[in-house]
C-alpha cells in the first residue's frame, strides 16, 4: 500500500495547491493551504507567502509561471518502478484471450496467490 499520485508530473501538485489557494480566497476553504511536504524549496514558499500575504488586499493571479521551473518530480523513477511492476503481474495472471480473465492455473479467488 502506499499513498500518492505517482502517476502526476513535475507540475501536478502545483496545480491542486493554486486550486487550493483559489477555494480560499473564494471563502470556500476554511484554512489557507499549508505547503506539501518536501515539494517547494525556500524560494517557492518566499514567493508563495509574499503572494498569500498580498493577495489579502489586492487581486493578484497565482505565481504558477514563476514557480513552475522551481519544482522538481523527485518520484518520478519510483512511479515508473511501481507502475512497471504493475502492469507486469497484470500480465502474469491476465489471460491472453480476452474474453477469459485470468491464465490457466490462476485462482480467480486469489489471482495474486496471497
Amino acid at each position: 500500500m502506499f499513498q500518492g499520485h505517482p502517476e502526476y508530473d513535475a507540475i501536478s501538485l502545483l496545480k491542486e495547491y493554486k486550486r487550493e489557494t483559489a477555494l480560499f480566497f473564494a471563502q470556500k476553504r476554511d484554512t489557507y493551504p499549508p505547503f506539501p511536504e518536501n515539494y517547494f524549496n525556500q524560494k517557492t514558499q518566499t514567493i508563495l507567502r509574499e503572494y498569500q500575504y498580498y493577495q489579502m488586499t489586492k487581486k493578484l493571479d497565482f505565481p504558477e509561471k514563476l514557480i513552475a521551473t522551481m519544482v522538481q518530480n523527485t518520484w518520478h523513477d519510483t512511479a515508473s518502478a511501481i507502475i512497471g511492476n504493475w502492469i507486469g503481474l497484470v500480465y502474469q495472471v491476465t489471460h491472453p484471450e480476452r474474453h477469459l480473465p485470468y491464465m490457466d492455473g490462476i485462482s480467480s479467488q486469489n489471482p495474486l496467490n496471497l
